[in-house]
């Protein structure tokens, strides 16, 4: 498994990867961004954007990835997929939550091909 399949398994999951898609607590875009993320990036002063980075854009697929790569190089250091997607669900300290456990096994089927419908 690859980041890159992790990231379009939460894309999926997320927003089936709708750009325009706005949560019920502001996350935005196709992978469905907090601004509580946002603005541990900009604390972070994270590559490549560093204090400047912004949820608006984060509707923006490439801008998201990005969003998603610097806060798992910040929160998850190199980990494995299941942490990844832990940590992106309920941040690093609630990664071993029941939640996020079964947002992992969300994750785990489609990228297995098991599953394509949104959560």
């Amino acid at each position: 498994m690859t980041v890159a399949q992790l990231i379009y398994a939460i894309g999926v999951i997320e927003s089936g990867w709708n750009c325009a898609a706005v949560g019920a607590q502001g996350e935005v875009g196709p992978l469905q961004v907090h601004q509580v993320t946002i603005d541990e990036l900009n604390r972070l002063r994270a590559a490549p954007y560093g204090d400047n980075w912004q949820l608006a854009r984060c509707r923006e697929p490439g801008y998201a990835i990005h969003a998603f790569r610097a806060y798992m190089d910040a929160k998850a250091g190199g980990r494995s997929p299941e942490r990844m997607a832990r940590i992106w669900r309920k941040g690093p300290t609630g990664q071993h939550s029941e939640t996020a456990r079964r947002y992992w096994v969300k994750v785990k089927q489609v990228m297995d091909g098991r599953k394509g419908a949104r959560q």
